[in-house]
């Protein structure tokens, strides 16, 4: 017998169990956990859902919810704005390139004089309390349902 013979049929002979212990019995069944039936209250019915606080997810509810969707934000922390808020990172890098939602963030956070920025610079810096504020106060005129402390776990 080859070498290389040997060790590929010595190689598969040892994968082999290890293999069928992770394969489904048939192709239309997967061994799992059976969960018992439960009935889930439902709450309300949206037309958009965002799972999610951060910069990305509350500015997808907060322009959703500004045309029209009836709009529900989900965050497991207990502020909206994500790594600009609770994650203390409150500088916007490459400011003078963000048009729309983010200028807007910008110029009503300097109104309300949280913001700083570096004189020759195009970095923006702010306060993550009024950013906090400002975020807020988008949601509740966008007419979007905030939930705070709320981890998602599954979906129907």
């Amino acid at each position: 017998m080859e070498r290389r013979h040997f060790l590929s049929t010595a190689l598969l002979s040892a994968a082999s169990p290890l293999m069928q212990s992770f394969a489904a019995p048939d192709s239309h069944t997967v061994a799992g956990l059976q969960e018992a039936a439960r009935e889930i209250p439902i709450v309300g019915q949206y037309d958009v859902i965002v799972c999610g606080a951060g910069p990305a997810g509350v500015s997808a509810a907060i322009e959703a919810g500004r045309n029209g969707a009836k709009t529900l934000l989900l965050e497991v922390h207990g502020c909206l704005g994500g790594v600009w808020t609770s994650g203390n990172l409150t500088w916007i890098i490459d400011n003078q390139n963000k048009p729309g939602f983010m200028r807007e963030i910008m110029k009503d956070l300097t109104l309300r004089g949280g913001s700083a920025t570096i004189s020759g610079g195009d970095s923006f810096g702010f306060d993550a309390e009024e950013m906090k504020v400002l975020l807020e106060e988008y949601c509740l005129k966008a007419n979007v349902t905030v939930r705070l402390f709320t981890r998602v776990v599954a979906t129907a």
